[in-house]
């Protein structure tokens, strides 16, 4: 009867207590970019030889898209998912080896791989053709079949999507959507739906035409309208304008008219007028006779803040803190900058111009340059006539 003399142990390790990985997954966004690199740690602190694996699994099915074999010994290594290539790609294998001909195998770990969903993207075009490239989300109606490119790598397949979907099942970029899909769907691609009530939350489309339909917070882009309702304002052909027509926009202008007052911009004046091309603008007050402008006026302009000239006495009248109406014409000894009937008045004393005429013994004469004897004559407060003796 053989005698046992000694006792020998076989010990297994466990991966997880050989190779640590941090964060716990590899993220990528939409366009197959990763921001931060995933970092595998032998815990022991040993330096080996790595192999990292990008894959892609389908249940058992397993597809090696590149391994990348590290040719220096570390005790750790950081990871980056290439952006331009495998969209397909959902984990990724890292295995330790002891030797650099990677025979004596010490462990592997597996690190899945998360992608944000791209936006759909609806493509105009009604067929499929093998030069055409799609981007991540690109959706394209082919017969009552919609396919969407699900690849952040932009591409195409060599075969049309429903035989690469039949063909490569583990390799395919593109993803079919039944039919209950397409009928939602169908607003996306400018296909029409007929049906007597379609409740839906959102609606994105690049033409919408609504014959006699009411549709609550509408948000839109570019809106083209010959005629209707926006809020209480009527569209024509012409101009946009309310129904009492004391209000409207066209392309020549702008018009209000009320009972008393009326402001036309543009060319809003009749043509009989003879002037209706050369006015830009005319306000216009018609004050019931019990009414009048004691302290006020058809138009007020008002300026507030600014800042004083710096100088000694805080006054400079060619840096005023404020300038409520300037009034500038192209030349400025042949044209008339302003041409006013009635009379000037002073708010700040309340006080109108005098129409009055000054003897007055010494007046620089410019074009002479000397002094003479002149009679200055005011009408309103403004010099009208200069008379020299």
């Amino acid at each position: 009867m053989p005698i046992i003399s000694d006792f020998f142990y076989i010990t297994g390790v466990d991966d997880r207590e050989l190779i640590t990985y941090n964060p716990d997954t590899i993220s990528l966004d939409a366009n197959n970019i990763q921001t931060t690199p995933v970092l595998f740690t032998i815990i022991s602190g040993a330096e080996v030889y790595f192999s990292v694996r990008i894959e892609t699994a389908l249940g058992e099915d397993v597809t090696i898209w590149e391994e990348i074999n590290v040719p220096t010994p570390y005790n750790s290594y950081s990871f980056v998912h290439p952006a331009d290539k495998y969209g397909l790609s959902n984990q990724v294998t890292v295995i330790a080896y002891s030797d650099s001909e990677r025979k004596n195998k010490l462990g592997q770990r597996t690190v899945s791989i998360i992608r944000a969903e791209a936006e759909p993207n609806p493509r105009p075009e009604k067929e499929w053709n093998a030069s055409m490239i799609f981007n991540n989300g690109d959706m394209i109606l082919l017969g009552d079949v919609i396919y969407m490119w699900s690849n952040p790598v932009p591409g195409n397949s060599k075969i049309p999507p429903k035989d690469d979907i039949q063909q490569n099942p583990l390799t395919t970029s593109w993803k079919a959507y039944p039919e209950m899909i397409v009928m939602g769907t169908r607003f996306l691609l400018a296909r029409k739906i007929t049906a007597d009530q379609i409740d839906v939350d959102s609606i994105f489309a690049g033409t919408i035409q609504a014959n006699g339909a009411t549709i609550n917070n509408f948000i839109a882009t570019n809106i083209t309208a010959n005629s209707g309702k926006i809020g209480g304002f009527t569209i024509t052909d012409r101009l946009i304008g309310s129904d009492d027509n004391k209000m409207w926009l066209s392309p020549d202008g702008i018009q209000f008219r009320s009972e008393s007052k009326s402001i036309g911009i543009g060319d809003t004046l009749p043509a009989v007028t003879g002037v209706s091309d050369i006015i830009s603008a005319i306000i216009t007050t018609d004050l019931k006779q019990n009414l009048g402008h004691i302290n006020t006026a058809s138009v007020i302009i008002t300026t507030k803040g600014g800042t004083h000239a710096i100088n000694a006495d805080h006054e400079h009248p060619d840096s005023p803190r404020q300038v409520a109406l300037k009034l500038e014409t192209e030349s400025d000894y042949d044209d008339v900058a302003l041409a006013f009937k009635g009379k000037l008045r002073n708010l700040r004393t309340g006080k109108c111009g005098k129409s009055v005429g000054l003897g007055i013994r010494d007046l620089w004469k410019p074009d002479e340059g000397r002094y003479r004897k002149a009679d200055v004559i005011f009408d309103d407060g403004i010099l009208t006539n200069i008379i020299w003796h």
